[in-house]
């Protein structure tokens, strides 16, 4: 459920409501390295709360931080209560798969009348009956997909794949979207030929600068970026991933921009053209 559509009956804490000034940070989530622990996968999070009464409450022991942890795929569900602003959230190793989704809040822990000077200025100074489980504050939901493999992020083979075409006639190079990663299929004869540069280092960033760039471009040209599914192809929500949490691609996130994408296949390769140049420069 989408919380930025919900109306409560009193003024509630987030990063993109008024009602409480000054709103969350948009950044209110940081998120940990995953770790994997006693076969529980183990992922860190800091949240950043700065509202002098919500802290005042936390404290008193009238509220604390609640996150609901939810894997639609394998149905695991569960809420984790804390007094602390920094959690490490355990995911059981057998019961999660695909996209967890969690969701931190602020909720009240007891009944009590709620004022908070950080009340937007339309609410009078006005004070409202709080009762237990009230939510007092709305974080950014965070989600994890447990298929990516985070370690290999920027390696060419977590998104793309050479395969040789299963018929000797095939003459054009052909792309493969609805498998996990991205199939380049080459001709018979032209996959022969990538077999001889792919064993030699020194072709390895030219490869990358004519094959697979252009294919991951076409890729992502053709991809319809606007409707975000947990089924979707790995590659994709990898992509997705990558241009939501890396510092040099999120100011390309407008993934319709089709500059954007230019950029994004560069950048996602790590720039094959300049390392092809580069190569060419110590031949000489």
């Amino acid at each position: 459920m989408s919380q930025n559509n919900l109306a409560y009956p009193y003024p509630v804490l987030t990063a993109y409501s008024d009602d409480v000034q000054p709103a969350l940070i948009a950044q209110n989530v940081q998120v940990g390295e995953m770790q994997i622990i006693n076969n529980d996968y183990v992922l860190p999070l800091t949240l950043i709360l700065e509202d002098p009464k919500l802290l005042q409450l936390i404290a008193e022991g009238k509220a604390e931080y609640m996150f609901d942890v939810n894997c639609p795929a394998s149905l695991y569900r569960r809420c984790i209560n804390s007094d602390n602003n920094e959690v490490k959230i355990d995911f059981p190793f057998k019961r999660v798969s695909g996209v967890a989704k969690i969701r931190p809040y602020v909720i009240a822990k007891t009944a009590f009348t709620y004022q908070n000077p950080t009340f937007h200025p339309d609410y009078d100074n006005e004070s409202f009956e709080i009762e237990e489980g009230d939510v007092l504050a709305i974080f950014n939901e965070i989600t994890y997909d447990f298929e990516i493999n985070y370690n290999q992020l920027k390696a060419f083979s977590s998104i793309m794949f050479i395969r040789k075409a299963e018929d000797e006639n095939e003459k054009d190079i052909r792309y493969l979207m609805d498998e996990p990663k991205i199939v380049i299929i080459l001709p018979v004869d032209k996959f022969a030929k990538y077999q001889q540069f792919k064993a030699d280092p020194q072709y390895t960033n030219a490869v990358h600068a004519s094959l697979a760039q252009n294919a991951l471009l076409a890729v992502l040209m053709q991809t319809n970026w606007d409707d975000e599914d947990a089924q979707e192809p790995l590659w994709k929500r990898t992509i997705r991933y990558r241009v939501a949490h890396e510092e040099e691609l999120m100011p390309y996130n407008d993934l319709n921009n089709l500059e954007n994408l230019v950029m994004i296949a560069q950048k996602l390769l790590g720039d094959p053209i300049q390392r092809m140049f580069d190569d060419f420069a110590k031949e000489e």
